[in-house]
This record gives structure tokens, sequence and C-alpha cells, in this order.
């Protein structure tokens, strides 16, 4: 079965002492946590009434980070659907036109690094979507970055593309066909040296097979921008699946911070 089992509340730590509110975001790091948990997704932006059932429309979802990077979706008929089985939890797009965005934008620009880990699952790979974007294109927004699943259609690759003052991203090459579960995260240097320590991505917590594609990231630091998931700035590219935890941390993280948010991520996830 498919899903995303918490099993922790928010202020709870799995064995081994991880935390991801306080080892992510204990020092004032900025971003945000989507979890899509139980008391923190509502049917109404002013964050007043709870979703509490299988298939209720999400207007808001809350970020347990600390920060208030919320995300919203004020017209109704562009709302994913909050699904569980009274065990797992994940927002589910149309793949037509939902989408939600941060409720302003989200303050990066003190940091030209910034993390991100989501889980997911791909339902069709019959056309290119956006999963997530930090801005409202990565295309010609500086300091921005973007999850392309598929990169082509039926083309069973991921892109992790990113821009500075340049456009570069890298592919994965081809992943098994969906459906398919994945945890992906991705380190952004934009001060790296190349493409190769500028755009670090893994899949299910190993490094993929990389093709790169575009050039270096330039230069510069993040933006603040409103960021988007499911589809590119709400207007086209719409994702086709299911959307559980979304972790975006501005600054640099350290690979074994790295790897346990993987494995709390995968935790309600199940993906490897």
């Amino acid at each position: 079965m498919y899903g995303f089992g918490y099993g922790l509340t928010m202020r709870s730590r799995r064995a081994g002492g991880f935390s991801p509110v306080s080892d992510l975001f204990g020092s004032g790091e900025q971003g945000y946590i989507i979890p899509w948990l139980p008391g923190t997704v509502w049917k109404d932006t002013a964050r007043t009434v709870p979703c509490t059932a299988h298939d209720d429309l999400i207007a808001c979802a809350d970020d347990i980070s600390g920060n208030g990077n919320h995300y919203i979706q004020s017209v109704q008929s562009k709302r994913f659907k909050w699904q569980t089985d009274g065990t797992y939890y994940w927002a589910l797009p149309d793949a037509f036109d939902d989408f939600m965005s941060t409720v302003s934008s989200v303050p990066l620009s003190a940091s030209d690094k910034l993390t991100v880990w989501a889980g997911f699952r791909k339902l069709s790979e019959a056309a290119v979507s956006v999963i997530w974007d930090t801005s409202p294109t990565t295309i010609t927004n500086n300091g921005s970055i973007a999850f392309v699943v598929p990169t082509a259609v039926n083309s069973g690759q991921i892109s992790f593309s990113g821009r500075g003052t340049g456009l570069g991203g890298q592919n994965t090459t081809a992943l098994a066909s969906a459906p398919l579960t994945l945890v992906a995260s991705c380190v952004y240097d934009i001060a790296g040296a190349s493409l190769a320590t500028e755009i670090m991505p893994r899949i299910n917590g190993a490094v993929p097979p990389l093709v790169p594609a575009g050039s270096s990231l330039g230069s510069g630091n993040f933006g603040n921008y409103t960021h988007y998931i499911g589809g590119r700035s709400g207007t086209s590219l719409f994702f086709n699946g299911r959307i559980g935890p979304l972790i975006a941390r501005g600054g640099a993280t350290s690979a074994a911070l790295i790897a346990a948010t993987e494995q709390w991520v995968n935790s309600k996830t199940g993906a490897f």
C-alpha cells in the first residue's frame, strides 16, 4: 500500500533522536516543512475548519517549521484533495488545474545554498509536469529551483533545475515507469564550481545516474519568491501524482542531516 504514515506528533522524535523541526530549523533557518498531518490541513484559508475526512479539499497546508510559510489555495475548484486511509496522509491534485502557493514570499535571499526534500508518487508519464517551483518560473527568475517530473513524455526522468544568473539542471537517467513512489532530495549551491557541485540530487537515499543540462548556475543568492506546488505558477505543467512531505531549508546542510531527513521523509512515504 502506498501512503504516508506519520505515527509521530510534530514534537516527537524517531529512534536516534532526529526532529525535523528543531534539527533543521532550530537556529533560525528559513524555509518550511509541509507534512499534510491531521491538524495541519484546513478547509478554509483562515485555518479555522480542519480537514478531517478522505477527499476533503485543502485550502491551507501548515508549515510546521515555525516560519509561517503556509501553502494556500483560495479557489475551491483548484484545491488538492486530502486523502487518508486512517493511517496515511497525502495531497492529490487533479492534474488539470490544481495547485497551491505560499501565503507570501519565502525569504531565502540570505544564502546561495538551499536543500530540499520531497516524498511523492508519480502516477503518469503522459505529460511533462512540475511538482515544485520556488518562483513563478526557474527559466527566468534568478535564485530559484524546480522539480520537473517527468522531464519529457514517457522519459522516466526527473529534472532538478536551478538558476542563479545562469540556468542549469541535473536530469536522472530513466527511472522505473509510473506509478512509482520516490523520496527525492537535492542540495543546491549556486557558488559551486560546476553543475556537479551546484546541483546534487539524491533519489531514495542514493545518488542516481545523472545527465547534466544547461550551463553553470552562475552567481548570486536565492531569491524571495512565492513558491508553488502542483504546477508551474498555477498556470501550466500540472503534476499527476500524490504529494507527500515537502521540506525546503535555506543555508548549508550537512551530509548527516540530509540523510537523516531523507529517512524521516521516507518513514512517511514508504519509497525505500
